[in-house]
């Protein structure tokens, strides 16, 4: 059987609408801030790429935006105790982003 571009393009067409590929999660911002290790985390993990968030499940992975720079990054341990904030950076993170004090970012969680 052959068939014509054109039938094809009908088709594919048709079709179209019911072949969606799944929405990615969105970014949201948020008010974070970083800190300074102190060992073994609330989860049992000793932080060494890691951030504090008092919502997501221990080892959630997400993806950090600041200023043109990116890093993904897994929840060890819990915080920030500023209830403003919702996450606190580890060092390691902070830095690899060039974040200090306080400020927006941009994260989107990315897996568990």
């Amino acid at each position: 059987m052959i068939v014509s571009a054109k039938m094809l393009a009908l088709f594919v067409a048709a079709i179209g609408g019911h072949l969606k590929r799944p929405e990615p999660p969105p970014v949201l911002t948020a008010e974070a801030s970083w800190y300074w290790d102190r060992g073994q985390t609330a989860c049992g993990f000793h932080a060494v790429y890691g951030v504090a968030n008092r919502y997501l499940a221990c080892g959630t992975r997400v993806l950090f935006r600041y200023r043109g720079r990116q890093v993904t990054a897994t929840v060890q341990d819990r915080g920030p105790f500023v209830y403003s904030r919702l996450f606190d950076l580890n060092q390691n993170v902070a830095g690899a982003l060039r974040f200090s004090g306080v400020d927006t970012i941009a994260y989107r969680v990315i897996g568990g």
